[in-house]
């Protein structure tokens, strides 16, 4: 049953859809050599000996075999006692074809793209109707971000943020429309501006730390025209982008989050050699020639504490007015320069203020012909439009709603990660994409509800792939781990808004490169990251601050350590449980000593067909008065390869080679990952014990429709209230589950004391 608790209207059964879980030493990895390369296979054979048929073919693993998990197995198919889940769409990117009368937004929440007449909106509280909402199954969107138009060919293209490519549909597209075609774009892409002069798209990627330039009519997987990447680039995290022909520039919104990209998600080994550390920069816009190509310095860069930038999403250019307006998240404004604007130099004019209602803006584009400014929030469930020439606190002339006006916005998208705070008996949870942030909700908020407090801003140094994310409960302090700075950064436990770290462990000495998850073991004073580009797990002293050396590592051929999703410590049994995965090799859970160190070997392995856990799982938590591991699995499903992962991909052929296949079998609607077990892929929260090793079935599980999950990227635990909490894409769920927390029987021994 769903509990009437929280602060919503909105009915659960409204709220709650089916969620699909998606998923100065110059320092630089080293290649392995010939014989670690064979010590490598030999391990994959070895690994495959051991789990059977547990990752070879899609035969091995189609979904739940017959009867899983057993009798045996307590909890199932348990509805949620709380959800909290916002049901409307959330505007992202925005563009504007004043020509056509047209203005289209990407809907990040629902998986959408919006399209609106240019004259829609007004003062009216109801919802204002699109003209077409492209949503669906076959639209083969996702997180989504930046969108473009052609005017030309009445085309939008929209570009999913994680996984996926770039999708093109038609202005007249409503419903579940496959997309006219295609493109592959490298992971994590966020801006597109279309150049109709040149005919050319540019998209930026944040973890490739690049910009990339296409033919408009590309599709599938072909190399971009031209590249603009390396360190003499400076780009850092880089957002919004706009391509101005005329002038032979491309315009890049950054972060300045930074650290050396390398593959983590492949099936080889990497050897952490030297490596560039990562490191925080102030936000900027960096200008480069349009015609540029390669690692090439920018030809001029806005950034310095005059400029007011934090954390500027989508950029635009206003052409005839030589105007530069860029989408202010963290102040919640619109900063508009000169488009020759260098150095740290303030804005010319701005529009901000309470009148205005512009709540954290993501996206903005210009109406010429109507002389109009769109801002689409992230904040609220608006987008807002204003005189060409508005500035300060300006009030707009139409609002646009993606819901009813005073509708609250739970403000996270695809979360992977989940915490839980005893002290104020909240529940945290990390955005994993497009706008960082940390939200806290109350245990026993249900609906669609606000946050009741957010960490995000340019001094948090949040940025997006939290995957993991711990709270200690001893010392009142928050840890989460920053990947593409190659950071784990400490807050206080009360932290709020754009507060800074109070600790943060970054530098060559660290061994970070892009650390994905993170726990914290309160008893032994230490923080344990995983990092799948080190291909380790990093022990630090709790209190350790700045660039400073692990006290332990676990690392090398023996661990069977490919991609790290999920790190956790049980400081009774005395281990370190690592969730490990990879499409051809390891997978599953390995237990470690507490206080290994180097290449050693696990103690124990839990993996294979009966556990569930093929590949497609993350984060783990441990109950350590119990002895068990908790594990959200997004899919009983094996890990797929992602090629459009690897740091090389536009030179590396088989990754090109790979992506081509993975495109015909699209084509064909033959995809084995897709194909395998129908709906019966669903992943669920399984736990296990500590003590357990090899093939074996979860002990306890929460899965199947009454959960209202198909899956899930994080999870966290109450053993107090006995609450389990499953984070899945966009929602997050409450579970009430008193039997999984049965102390253990005390011993004899125990007893007769």
């Amino acid at each position: 049953m769903w509990t009437p608790a929280g602060k919503s209207e909105v009915s659960a059964d409204v709220a709650m859809p089916l969620i699909e879980s998606l998923e100065a030493d110059d320092i630089c990895l080293m290649p392995p050599t010939r014989e670690q390369r064979a010590e490598y296979q030999a391990s994959i054979a070895a690994y495959q000996s051991r789990q059977g048929a547990a990752g070879r073919t899609k035969a091995d693993a189609p979904g739940a075999p017959p009867g899983w998990p057993g009798k045996n197995t307590i909890g199932g198919n348990i509805p949620p006692t709380a959800a909290v889940m916002d049901p409307w769409p959330t505007f992202d990117g925005i563009a504007v074809d004043g020509e056509n009368g047209i203005v289209v937004m990407s809907d990040e929440n629902r998986h959408g793209l919006l399209i609106y007449d240019a004259a829609s909106g007004g003062r009216s509280p109801k919802v204002t109707s699109p003209r077409g909402w492209v949503l669906g199954p076959s639209v083969k969107l996702g997180f989504v971000a930046g969108v473009a138009v052609n005017s030309k060919r009445r085309e939008v293209m929209v570009t999913n943020n994680d996984g996926g490519g770039m999708e093109v549909f038609s202005y007249d597209a409503n419903g579940d429309t496959k997309p006219l075609r295609s493109l592959t774009v490298p992971h994590q892409s966020w801006g597109l501006s279309l150049d109709a002069a040149r005919d050319e798209l540019a998209v930026t990627s944040q973890q490739y730390q690049g910009i990339s330039i296409y033919s408009a009519d590309d599709s599938g997987v072909v190399r971009p025209r031209r590249t603009i990447r390396g360190m003499q680039t400076l780009l850092e995290d880089p957002h919004g982008v706009f391509l101005d022909g005329d002038r032979d520039e491309v315009f890049a919104a950054n972060h300045g989050n930074w650290t050396e990209m390398r593959s983590y998600a492949g099936d080889e080994p990497a050897f952490p050699g030297k490596y560039i550390p990562g490191r925080f920069q102030p936000s900027s816009i960096r200008v480069y020639k349009a015609s540029a190509n390669g690692d090439v310095p920018p030809i001029r860069t806005l950034q310095g504490n005059r400029t007011q930038l934090a954390w500027p999403m989508g950029i635009t250019v206003d052409k005839p007015r030589s105007e530069l307006l860029v989408a202010n998240y963290a102040s919640n404004s619109i900063l508009i320069f000169p488009v020759t604007a260098s150095g740290d130099a303030a804005p010319g004019r701005f529009i901000g203020g309470p009148h205005t209602g512009i709540v954290g803006p993501v996206g903005v584009a210009v109406d010429t012909k109507r002389n109009e400014i769109w801002v689409a929030n992230y904040g609220d469930h608006t987008a807002v439009v204003f005189d060409r020439l508005a500035a300060g606190d300006a009030t707009p002339k139409r609002i646009i709603r993606n819901a009813p006006e005073g509708t609250p916005t739970t403000g996270f998208t695809n979360a992977a990660a989940a915490a839980y705070d005893p002290k104020r008996e909240e529940v945290l949870v990390p955005n994993c994409v497009s706008v960082p942030r940390i939200s806290t909700f109350a245990r026993y908020t249900s609906g669609n509800v606000s946050p009741d407090r957010t960490i995000e801003g340019q001094q948090t140094h949040l940025s997006r792939t939290m995957h993991g994310l711990a709270f200690d409960a001893v010392h009142d302090e928050i840890i989460v781990p920053v990947a593409l700075s190659g950071a784990v950064l400490v807050f206080k436990g009360e932290a709020r808004g754009n507060q800074m770290p109070v600790r943060i462990i970054q530098g060559s000495h660290t061994g970070l490169i892009r650390p994905q998850t993170v726990e914290v073991d309160p008893v032994n004073g230490e923080i344990v990251a995983a990092d799948s580009s080190s291909r380790a797990i990093l022990v630090f002293d709790r209190l350790a601050n700045g660039d400073v050396a692990p006290k332990r590592k676990i690392g090398g051929l023996k661990t069977d350590f490919r991609d790290i999703v999920g790190v956790a410590v049980d400081p009774v049994a005395n281990v370190i449980i690592a969730a490990n995965r990879s499409a051809g090799g390891p997978n599953g859970l390995y237990m470690f000593d507490r206080l290994a160190d180097g290449d050693v070997a696990p103690l124990r392995h839990i993996g294979g067909v009966n556990t569930g856990v093929l590949g497609r799982f993350r984060q783990l938590k441990v109950d350590p008065e119990r002895g068990m591991i908790y594990v959200a699995v997004q899919a009983f499903r094996r890990q797929q390869a992602t090629p459009q992962k690897e740091a090389d991909l536009y030179t590396n052929e088989k990754a090109l080679a790979a992506l081509r296949e993975q495109a015909r079998r699209a084509e064909r609607d033959d995809d084995p990952v897709e194909a395998e077990g129908g709906g019966d892929t669903a992943g669920f929260i399984g736990a296990w014990a500590v003590t357990d090793d090899g093939d074996v079935a979860p002990r306890m599980m929460i899965r199947g429709p009454a959960t209202r999950a198909n899956g899930f990227g994080g999870v966290a635990i109450n053993p107090i209230n006995g609450e389990v909490y499953g984070v899945g894409s966009n929602a997050v769920m409450t579970y009430l589950v008193p039997k999984f927390f049965v102390k253990k029987p005390a011993s004899t021994a125990q007893a007769a004391r």
